[in-house]
């Protein structure tokens, strides 16, 4: 017996129909009965009356649904207690979250724990992360991801790169100088989310009497393609740079660094945190 099945069964008795079930599951009425007609095989009982105008519980069936429920909870409880023993770790990955310190260690780390797997799953709203995400990889905030459970380990630092103008006079330098930026307006990330931002924010404004600094909250190629329409000279982490042309990339003379490493559950499967400790010995100081 399977949860699917369960869900089917009791999707179907809150509908009273296959095809209500069927809307709600996003697939066809075909694949809803044949779900409940194994599961009715399964268990050597009918669950269902069927009629032209839909379809109603059987004696079997009214007594099934309050035990489907059991089982379902059941299952999610040995499931939680069991988690921290499985084989498989499942990572976020975005645009802006690149598993660069996971690809490089993991051929190493697979070596040493070969029942280990990964998989990656697409982040599509970071305010809303998916449940199933053990861990991803980015620079230090104090928002969203906190507040969603994450913890973070940091593992090393990203260092800030500058991304031109493409018609900016500098960008026929291979480096630039932080006497570059006077009197030119600068974007950077808001420092209300990145607190390490506070520092380097205070560096420039220490150093150049006349910048015009702009904070932006995410790093989207929308921010990065404004900043580009406005002659503004962006900076961001190094890891982000695929953001931009690589021909607008920029290494900058002056040492500004943002903590990198892992955002993690912190009831994740042993062998999650076993990755993480592996990642962080390898990285750190670097």
């Amino acid at each position: 017996m399977y949860n699917n099945e369960l869900n089917t069964f009791l999707l179907v008795a809150k509908n009273g129909s296959f095809s209500g079930a069927a809307k709600e599951m996003y697939i066809s009425k075909n694949a809803v009965m044949q779900q409940i007609n194994l599961l009715e095989s399964h268990l050597d009982l009918t669950l269902f009356n069927r009629t032209t105008h839909g379809v109603t519980l059987t004696n079997a069936g009214r007594v099934f649904v309050e035990e489907a429920h059991k089982i379902l909870e059941l299952s999610a409880q040995v499931n939680q207690s069991l988690a921290k023993y499985k084989n498989t770790i499942f990572v976020g990955s975005g645009f802006l979250n690149p598993p660069i310190l996971i690809k490089k260690i993991w051929h190493s780390f697979l070596k040493e724990n070969l029942k280990s797997r990964i998989k990656f799953i697409e982040i599509a709203d970071y305010e809303n992360l998916s449940k199933n995400i053990d861990l991803f990889e980015g620079c230090y905030a104090e928002k969203p991801f906190l507040r969603q459970g994450f913890s973070f380990c940091k593992c090393t630092t990203s260092k800030l790169v500058a991304i031109m103008p493409p018609s900016d006079p500098l960008i026929r330098r291979n480096e630039l100088r932080i006497s570059d930026l006077e009197g030119r307006q600068v974007v950077i990330l808001d420092d209300s989310a990145y607190k390490s931002m506070h520092e380097i924010e205070k560096i420039l404004q220490d150093k150049i009497s006349d910048i015009k600094l702009e904070k932006y909250n995410s790093l989207t190629t929308a921010v990065v393609n404004d900043a580009q329409i406005r002659d503004e000279i962006m900076l961001v982490p190094d890891y982000m740079r695929l953001l931009a042309d690589p021909n607008l990339i920029k290494k900058v003379d002056w040492d500004l660094k943002i903590d990198y490493g892992l955002y993690y559950r912190p009831d994740s499967s042993e062998l999650c945190q076993k990755l993480i400790e592996e990642i962080k010995n390898n990285f750190s100081g670097k």
